[in-house]
């Protein structure tokens, strides 16, 4: 039986992650499309302290962005080095919180769920 590679799994995850960022971007641009520029405003206003957090959530992960850079162009990793999985995991944590972050956006933009209790 082979051994697990966990590459696999991270090129996997990744693929599924930029999936769901173009899917997310989508839905934001259809939002936004068919919605009055007021009304936007308004539900960013309305949102706008979960935007920030979420925001400074992603712009502290950005240190994941810089280090994966780092190791790719400076250290030059080959795959199965150690450094190769940090640069993985980091762009992953990464993507992760930019997911985030624009989710939070879209939850913003989209409107009141109608309804109650």
């Amino acid at each position: 039986m082979a051994d697990f590679d966990v590459y696999i799994l991270f090129n996997a995850v990744d693929f599924m992650v930029r999936l769901i960022i173009v899917i997310i971007f989508f839905l934001i641009a259809s939002t936004l499309k068919k919605s009055d520029p007021d009304v936007i405003r308004s539900r960013l206003f309305l949102e706008y302290g979960k935007i920030t957090k979420s925001f400074n959530l992603m712009f502290i992960g950005s240190i994941f962005f810089f280090v994966a850079a780092v190791i790719e162009y400076i250290i030059h990793p080959v795959r199965g080095d150690d450094m190769f999985l940090v640069m993985k995991v980091s762009l992953t944590l990464f993507q992760a919180l930019v997911i985030y972050f624009i989710a939070t956006l879209n939850t913003a933009l989209s409107p009141a769920k109608k309804g109650g209790m």
